[in-house]
């Protein structure tokens, strides 16, 4: 409420209204405009697909090659350049998105022509929908390679402004069509004296279809539309739309945009969606043997634990752990035992925090290490408490890690990582013998090669 007052007084847009896109239409939607409805949906699905497949390939192969991707500032200046001339090739591509987009959405009304793109003549419907395809071509190609560019360009409103663009021509070709041929039958329903078409509907539907099939988002879509435009009249058309420029998106590129951004930036999420085929794999095809560890049998010290870790960051692993192992015996066998589990950040922090003492011995304790309170009073607990050892990095240490036999299937890691939220799985014997580490980042590159080969 206090957010609407504060639109409603400050004005932010200029229009009076607390919405971006704000609009309204007298008249309701007609049957037959539903197959036309569903060709924006379509284009939507199409265009989503393609401008993410573009947009991977110019990000992968362009943006992050030899030359741009050491010279981001030069990317942003060529392309500044390019969007410069490109601007001035009609009234339509020289407005700003928020203000190309209002005017597409809008309705025309007498007095009104909303830059030329209210059309009573038949014979001009033609070279208006010539400028906005020029538009729609410009602001298109200019969205593919401006997204994920070194400076903060958005997604949203150059995706409504195609999408907007795409409608319009679509709406303005319907309404030629009813301004000279009115007596065709899918006309009927039209009443005599009124408007039988309003472009600016199959605009606002046009706009959500494409921004459907680009971020693959369906009813927190049109939620959103509801509350840029503030109508309702057209929930039907919009939803339809939206729903089928998904399902057109997803057949033809099952991984939205964010998706892809997340897969080029090698990002560590896991879709909880996603289904695999292990086949004959276990656990022990996946784990990494040849992970460093801290052994306690041996003295470790400040300067060798710094020595370890500058080694492990050497090689590029900057999110990893050492497992914290012991040789023990267990059924008449000897190996390695867990007794925790310390990260790099942590062991780094750890070491920060003693200060520079290379000779001085580091203690890893299985438990933490025993304190004596007084049981007379609450207030003894802190008096009596001794202080900590700074050199004991037992409070660093995992000493509950996740864990799971080397024989297991893979489905279990993949449900642990999922749903569990874990960073690292530790993996041991039928003995409880360590046997080495699956981390997230590792998991995900033995996922996407699963995927390669499936």
């Amino acid at each position: 409420m206090i957010a609407a007052i504060t639109l409603k007084v400050l004005n932010p847009f200029g229009t009076g209204k607390i919405v971006l896109f704000q609009v309204t239409y007298d008249q309701d939607w007609h049957a037959y405009e539903l197959f036309f409805f569903l060709i924006l949906g379509v284009f939507g699905g199409v265009y989503g697909a393609y401008f993410s497949k573009l947009n991977y390939r110019w990000s992968k192969h362009v943006r992050n090659g030899k030359w741009l991707g050491k010279h981001p500032k030069s990317e942003v200046a060529i392309i500044t350049l390019i969007t410069a001339l490109l601007s001035f090739l009609n009234p339509y591509t020289r407005m700003g998105g928020t203000e190309l987009v209002y005017n597409l959405f809008a309705e025309c009304r007498p007095g009104h022509s909303h830059e030329g793109l209210c059309v009573n003549d038949p014979a001009l419907v033609r070279p208006v929908v010539n400028a906005i395809a020029v538009a729609l071509l410009v602001k298109g190609a200019l969205t593919i390679v401006t997204f994920g560019i070194k400076l903060p360009a958005g997604i949203f409103i150059p995706t409504l402004g195609v999408g907007a663009c795409a409608g319009r021509i679509l709406g303005l070709g319907i309404q030629w069509l009813s301004m000279v041929h009115p007596t065709m039958p899918v006309f009927d329903s039209c009443k005599e004296g009124t408007q039988c078409v309003v472009p600016g509907v199959y605009a606002m539907i046009g706009a959500a279809a494409t921004l459907s099939g680009v971020t693959r988002t369906t009813v927190s879509l049109a939620v959103i539309m509801f509350e840029l435009t503030g109508t309702l009249t057209y929930v039907v058309p919009v939803m339809l739309s939206v729903l089928v420029a998904k399902t057109v998106a997803d057949a033809l590129e099952p991984k939205g945009i964010y998706d892809l951004v997340i897969e080029l930036n090698q990002l560590p999420y896991l879709d909880h969606k996603a289904e695999y085929r292990w086949g004959v794999l276990t656990v022990a095809d996946v784990m990494d043997k040849k992970v460093d560890v801290i052994n306690v049998d041996k003295t470790n010290t400040v300067g060798s634990l710094r020595g370890q870790l500058s080694r492990v960051f050497g090689m590029g692993t900057l999110d990893g752990g050492f497992p914290i192992v012991t040789r023990q015996e267990a059924g008449g066998l000897r190996g390695w035992k867990m007794i925790g589990y310390i990260s790099h950040n942590e062991l780094e922090h750890a070491l920060n925090v003693v200060g520079d003492e290379p000779d001085t011995a580091v203690q890893f304790r299985p438990l933490p290490p025993p304190r004596d309170y007084e049981p007379s009073a609450v207030s003894s607990i802190h008096e009596g408490a001794a202080e900590p050892d700074p050199f004991d990095f037992t409070m660093y240490m995992d000493q509950a890690p996740l864990m799971v036999q080397a024989h297991s299937p893979l489905e279990i890691v993949q449900q642990m990582f999922v749903k569990l939220g874990a960073r690292y799985v530790v993996v041991v014997n039928t003995n409880g013998f360590y046997e080495g580490v699956i981390d997230k980042k590792g998991w995900l590159q033995f996922l996407n090669e699963l995927e390669e080969h499936s």
